[in-house]
Formats: structure tokens, sequence, C-alpha cells
């Protein structure tokens, strides 16, 4: 039997390395305080968690529930914007504020009426994992 010659020496292909799936972004819980009187205390009081460090943003608009009167535009008027840095697995009280003048314009638009929706948007970022963000709807009264 003959002596082959040896195929020339190559790079072994890199190794396959597990990878881990990206940690999840924060988690968030939201419960409204005080859904009554708006108008009169000019303040919407949240109770806000999150299960990891995190630096949050909440922002807010809040609209008349019922149609604008005949030819009357739509009004919606925002809250305070506010930054909150919340340690793990505990909650803050956060207090949207309306402005004074935010608020006639609300008792305008309301003409009597006393039902309001308020959007609220919150984005919270943690040392890990991706941004979470999340809207929520909230029926209150002025």
């Amino acid at each position: 039997v003959a002596c082959a010659a040896l195929p020339p020496v190559a790079n072994p292909p890199p190794p396959k390395l597990p990878t881990l799936p990206a940690p999840p972004g924060p988690q968030l819980s939201v419960r409204v305080l005080r859904a009554t009187g708006l108008l009169s205390s000019r303040i919407v009081p949240l109770r806000v968690g999150c299960d990891t460090p995190c630096a949050l943003s909440v922002s807010a608009a809040v609209t008349p529930r019922a149609k604008p009167r005949k030819g009357h535009k739509s009004v919606s008027v925002p809250l305070s914007k506010l930054q909150v840095k919340i340690p793990a697995g505990e909650t803050r009280i956060v207090r949207l504020r309306l402005s004074t003048a935010d608020a006639g314009r609300l008792r305008k638009a309301l003409g009597g009426r006393l039902g309001l929706t308020a959007t609220i948007q919150l984005d919270a970022t943690a040392a890990a994992g991706e941004p979470t963000d999340l809207t929520k709807r909230l029926l209150l009264t002025g």
C-alpha cells in the first residue's frame, strides 16, 4: 500500500458557543389611587412599581369622554411629565399634575359633564434588557 500525501492543515471552524436570550425589559405595575375630582384637586395619583431597578418616565394627556359640542373642537390637555427612579421590587407614588389654566380649559370643554379619559404613557429603562413602554387608558371624573 502506497503512502498518500496528507491534505494541507487548515484552521478548524470556530466553536459554536451557546447564546443566551436577551434579558426581558423591566416589568411595570400601575394602579390608580384616585380617579375622581381631577378638576378640583388637579392631581392624578398613581402607584407604579418595577421588578428591577429602573428609571421611569411618565407622561399623560386628559380629554373629555363625550364628543365635543357642535361647533367646538376636541380638547386634550397634558399633565406634567415626571422622571422617577424606582429600586428593584419597590413602588413609588407618582402624582401627575394638571395646571390651573388647563383645568379651566377642561371645565369649559366638559360643559357640565364630568367624564374624562386619561392616556398615560410609561417608559422604563433598566441596566439590562430592552426598554419597556406601557400605555394605559384610565376613566376619570372631573
